[in-house]
């Protein structure tokens, strides 16, 4: 499920690109708006290394099947979001003046990766009380913050790299 909410963000882009074409404004925003609410899936998905520490409920040393696994699904992750980044930045004809959008971006994608870290269910995200809490848990929790800032500044720089 992961994998599948991962790509999605990328697929949305796609499909909004075409209803673009055909000039289907109302769909484009219907799309737009769930594109919103899944944008950061593909960060969470770069964080399943987490379950390679001791902090993501690994036990002692992981093996070669986890290490394999749980690699390539945050790679995937890194990938997409990177892409989902850069395609974003084409349909809004951004490439040109990236820095700020590309800040905003990565700093979106990461906050929605370590909200994703206190297992909100994003379904449940939409609900302000339980997004406010998770908020806090973020924001109140220095190691998050840490991790928050070094995801945006590393999805920053990745994505400016390929523009």
């Amino acid at each position: 499920m992961n994998v599948m909410l991962a790509v999605l963000p990328l697929a949305i882009l796609y499909i909004i690109e075409r209803l673009l074409a055909q000039d289907l404004l109302f769909l484009v925003w219907v799309n737009a708006i769930f594109f919103i609410l899944i944008f950061p899936h593909p960060t969470y998905l770069f964080f399943e290394a987490k379950h390679l520490t001791p902090y993501g409920g690994g036990s002692g040393l992981p093996s070669p099947a986890d290490i394999i696994v749980f690699g390539l699904l945050s790679v995937l992750g890194l990938v997409l979001q990177i892409w989902t980044n850069l395609y974003l930045l084409y349909l809004l004809n951004l490439q040109v003046h990236a820095i700020i959008p590309v800040i905003i971006m990565s700093l979106l994608a990461s906050m929605g990766g370590c909200l994703g870290l206190t297992d909100l269910v994003w379904l449940q995200g939409i609900w302000p009380p339980i997004m406010f809490k998770h908020l806090k848990m973020v924001i109140g929790n220095k190691k998050m913050m840490i991790l928050l800032l070094a995801t945006t500044i590393f999805l920053t720089l990745l994505t400016l790299l390929f523009i």
